[in-house]
């Protein structure tokens, strides 16, 4: 039963770390897209990062067997991530890959980003998700990429208010189902 899913279980697993078998001036983004109801992460989810200043500067892959995919974005674009598959409500975040110098990028980063999608439902509205559900840009303090959280608390009581919704609806859902305990890991 969804119901005891909080919010957060929208937007999953976050985490940032340096990579250093990566390219120069790249951010390699991977993760799993699930079915926020079943758990399952069914093939051919597709996951696309369009460059937001220029939207024929598009990468795209699809979900394989497990959900995982994987991308490599290059530095100075703005990248809207989305992440969509048929029947389901697409998401989007937001990735600055401005700001970090040449030494920096020298050996790339990498993120872990997973992601719930909940599918098309007459009635449940959805609106929610026509802005970013998070932003992450590099931060010249730390020398990292962070999730912007004034954002993400801004956005929370929205998201709160759509999962409550969801959840009056479980029974419709995935009644035979045991609840999605899957945890929310935010960088330091």
């Amino acid at each position: 039963m969804v119901g005891a899913c909080r919010w957060s279980l929208l937007v999953t697993v976050f985490g940032v770390s340096l990579l250093s078998t990566a390219q120069d001036s790249t951010l390699y983004v991977y993760g799993k897209v699930r079915n926020y109801a079943t758990g399952q992460a069914p093939f051919g989810y597709e996951v696309l990062a369009v460059n937001v200043r220029d939207t024929t500067d598009a990468l795209r892959a699809r979900t394989d067997a497990k959900g995982k995919f994987e991308l490599v974005m290059h530095a100075d674009r703005v990248y809207a991530l989305i992440y969509r598959a048929p029947d389901f409500t697409p998401k989007h975040m937001l990735f600055d890959l401005r700001g970090p110098s040449a030494a920096q990028w020298k050996d790339g980063f990498a993120m872990n980003v997973d992601m719930a999608l909940v599918r098309v439902m007459p009635g449940l509205d959805a609106s929610v998700f026509d802005e970013p559900v998070g932003r992450c840009g590099f931060n010249m303090n730390s020398g990292q990429f962070e999730w912007d959280q004034a954002y993400s608390e801004f956005r929370r009581p929205k998201l709160k208010q759509f999962t409550d919704s969801l959840e009056r609806r479980a029974p419709t859902i995935a009644p035979d189902l045991p609840p999605l305990d899957i945890p929310v890991v935010l960088p330091k």
